[in-house]
Order: structure tokens, then C-alpha cells, then sequence
């Protein structure tokens, strides 16, 4: 028998026995060893995973628990398999892009698979609406639970209540839809908007412009409003004036263009705002890195200088934020943790060990650089 290299660490995130019972449980529900077909003996075990006795009974236990073995007492001929693997749960995961956003999702989904018994189908939708509907209508008979981004006005409300009523389990990732009865896994967009804007407010003492989207998705509302939160503790209670709404700018969420055509409506967004508001100093809080780096580009183009003349603080916390010739601060997200509680939501949901509507919100913390340290 082929086994796993056990993690034998101090510190491990499994014990021994667990791990051998997950290897065993996976290798059932996969069709390596098929119901009625015996796993291998206890002292063939011990001797494979290199472990003592009571560590492979305790793993064998775990199984025989869970219906899947059964344990005969003729240890020299190893325990049945009484359940094949036709009940393993397999979901869907449509990922929007492989930016580094969905790639992030996309390790945390992978890290939860590797602790448990799901099979995951990723479904690219290549950052276009008509593929990512497409997916999402056409989702394979076995699949017992969807991972999906969702997006407003796109059609997602009525697929995801068809599928909900259809019995399918979904799971949003990064943000809510209105209209949806479907739990989900976020950060806590609210707070980390907050913290960003006062952070701000305290280093430069004036008012903070927030460039971004300020309707939808859900994230982008919440950070608008985390920010707005901010400006009212500081007496500016009409933010019309600091905001600069790319949608209403571009006419647009921006969503299906590529990266670089979106930096350069960022930019020239950021340009609007230096032109419109003539001043020594600016402070700018972004929804998103890559708005961030449309400042950055917009301020040498003006002859200003990024954490002297211009304080910025990003979202995302992007690898590229350390890397700038002035680093920019920026709101960690933490996509992949999203990732991993979502597909462990996933499960829970599908093996009804949690009902209802759950909004998980994970905490964010602000990453302070020299973008926005101030002298």
C-alpha cells in the first residue's frame, strides 16, 4: 500500500491517528478500496505509516464510526469496507479570474480538501459575465454545493435561488447579494475602511477622498461605508465632495477589463481628483490596491510626491504593496483564510451540521507603510 508522509512536527494540525484515518477515508471514498474489499492488516499498517498499534485501532475506530469499515476481528486479514466511495460530497467552485484574489481562494479551498473527504470541480469563468452565467447554469448533476463570487444585476439572484430550491448548497465568497437566502464568508470590509480612514485622518488631521465603487458588490458598499463612519466622527457628515465613485466616472464597475485598462481609468480618475481639488496635500483611501497604483502613477504625473504630498492607503495588501519604490499601506483581506472557512462552511451546510443563513466575517488589519506614515 502506498501511504502518505504523515506531518510528524511538534505542533502538527492533526494528530498521527487522524491523519492515517483521513488517508484511509479518502482512499474508500475515491474507489481505492471498494465496499466488500479488505484494507490492508493492522500490523501491515503499523509497519507502512510507521506507527505503533493503538495509533492505527484509533484510526480504524475513527472509520469503523463513521460506517465506513467494519472491524471482524480477524486482525491478520485487515478490516472490510462496507462503504464505497459513490457518497462523497463534491462541490463546484466558479472562479471569476485568475487574478490574485481567485488564486488566493482558490489555495484556501484546496488547503480545507486536503483535511477532508470533498472533491471540488473548478470552473474558470476567464473574467467574463457571459461564461460565469454559463457555469453557473450548467453545473454537473453530482455537484451538491456551489462556491461562487456573486454580482448584482448579472442574473446571479435567480440562478442562485434556482439552485437553492433545487436543493444545492451555496456558499458566497468575499461578499453578499441582496435577495439571496445563502450564507457566506467575508472580510470585515466595514472595520478595515474605518481603521484605513482614521489612520488617515490622524496622520495629516484633514479630511480623506475615497475613490472606488460605493454601491456594489457588498465589499465595496461596506468599505464606502466604513469610511463614510470615519468621516462622520470627524464632523464631515456630506461626502459627496471626497467621493469619487468609479462607477459614475466610467459608467462601469470596470469588472471585465483587464488589469492594465483598469489601472489606467484609476488613474485618470486620480488625475480628476488632483485637477478638481487644487491642494498642498492630499489624503486617499482606495477600495483597491490596484486603484492605489493609479494614485501613484497620477501623482507623478502631477509632480507629487507619495507619502509627502500624498497619503494613500490601499486594499487587498497585494504582494506588489512592499515592492513599490514608496510601500503602500493597505488593508490585509486574508482571501485565502475566505477560502478555506468557505469551503468548510461548505461541508457543515451539506452534512446539515449548520442551518440557516450565516454571514461569516473574518477580521482585517491595516498594514501601515510609508505611503501613509507622514513625516
Amino acid at each position: 500500500m502506498s501511504v502518505i508522509q504523515l506531518d510528524r512536527r511538534k505542533g502538527k494540525a492533526k494528530p498521527l491517528y487522524q491523519q492515517i484515518s483521513q488517508y484511509l477515508s479518502n482512499s474508500i471514498m475515491s474507489g481505492v478500496y471498494v465496499e466488500g474489499q479488505r484494507l490492508p492488516s493492522v500490523s501491515q499498517m503499523v509497519k507502512d505509516f510507521d506507527v505503533d498499534y493503538r495509533t492505527v485501532m484509533f484510526a480504524l475506530e475513527e472509520l469503523g464510526n463513521r460506517n465506513l469499515i467494519k472491524i471482524d476481528g480477524k486482525r491478520a486479514h485487515g478490516p472490510i469496507v462496507i462503504q464505497g466511495g459513490t457518497k462523497r460530497l463534491v462541490i463546484s467552485y466558479i472562479r471569476w479570474d485568475h487574478d490574485s484574489m481567485s488564486l488566493a481562494f482558490t489555495r484556501g479551498i484546496n488547503q480545507y480538501l486536503a483535511e477532508s473527504d470533498i472533491e471540488c470541480l473548478v470552473v474558470d469563468a476567464h473574467r467574463s459575465y457571459d461564461a460565469y452565467i454559463e457555469a453557473m447554469n450548467h453545473l454537473a448533476e453530482n455537484i451538491k454545493g456551489v462556491i461562487v463570487m456573486p454580482f448584482e444585476g448579472k442574473g446571479c439572484e435567480d440562478i442562485i435561488n434556482k439552485h437553492i430550491e433545487g436543493g444545492v448548497n451555496v456558499v458566497l465568497i468575499d461578499r453578499n447579494l441582496p435577495g439571496v437566502n445563502a450564507s457566506s464568508v467575508s472580510m470585515d470590509n466595514v472595520a478595515g475602511a474605518h481603521e484605513a480612514a482614521v489612520h488617515l485622518f490622524e496622520v495629516q488631521k484633514s479630511p480623506v477622498y475615497y475613490i472606488g465603487l460605493t454601491r456594489s458588490p457588498s465589499s465595496a458598499y461596506n468599505r464606502y461605508s466604513g469610511w463614510r463612519t470615519a468621516m462622520g466622527e470627524y464632523g464631515i457628515l456630506d461626502c459627496s465632495k471626497y467621493t469619487y465613485d468609479v462607477y459614475e466616472i466610467c459608467g462601469s464597475d470596470l469588472s471585465e477589463l483587464s488589469d492594465e485598462e483598469q489601472l489606467r481609468h484609476f488613474t485618470q480618475i486620480a488625475e480628476k481628483l488632483f485637477t478638481e481639488n487644487p491642494q498642498d496635500k492630499y489624503s486617499i483611501l482606495c477600495c483597491a490596491d490596484l486603484v492605489a497604483m493609479g494614485v501613484y502613477k497620477a501623482a507623478e504625473r502631477k509632480g507629487l510626491q507619495i507619502g509627502k504630498d500624498v497619503f494613500v492607503v490601499g486594499f487587498g495588501d497585494s504582494a506588489f504593496c512592499e515592492r513599490l519604490t514608496v510601500p503602500l499601506s493597505s488593508v490585509n483581506q486574508s482571501n485565502e483564510l475566505v477560502g478555506y472557512e468557505a469551503a468548510k462552511f461548505m461541508e457543515t451546510i451539506c452534512t446539515g451540521e449548520m442551518t440557516g443563513r450565516i454571514q461569516r466575517v473574518l477580521p482585517a488589519r491595516l498594514c501601515i507603510r510609508e505611503s501613509s506614515k507622514g513625516i
